[in-house]
């Protein structure tokens, strides 16, 4: 599966978001080069991060479906630190196993 960042985003909920590395890179130096001012995004007001943040998160859950991968979460049913829910845009959804050695993952359950 390769390497994983955990990109967590709070608005009115929390939302956490495993995507990509390479995807998530992309998007983050996309809105630098956009952004002809080069502020940190931690030097922004606060109603302008949470809209520059929502343009970045609506961008990489795009490009997420465009590429038919999964958003990965944990709920109730990961009972072990190794388990995560894989949910794929075309409603499919999975409770899987990550060997922490490997990155193998191992299908449990078919959700839907």
């Amino acid at each position: 599966m390769g390497k994983q960042l955990v990109l967590n985003l709070r608005f009115n909920s929390k939302l956490t978001l495993i995507q990509n590395y390479r995807g998530i890179l992309q998007y983050q130096f996309s809105i630098m080069a956009s952004n002809t001012k080069h502020r940190l995004i931690f030097d922004l007001p606060k109603s302008e991060r949470d809209l520059s943040l929502r343009s970045a998160l609506n961008e990489a859950i795009q490009l997420a479906i465009e590429k038919n991968q999964p958003f990965v979460y944990r709920n109730s049913l990961c009972i072990q630190p190794n388990y995560f829910i894989h949910e794929y845009p075309d409603g499919k959804k999975f409770l899987i196993a990550q060997n922490q050695n490997n990155s193998e993952e191992t299908v449990l359950r078919e959700l839907r």
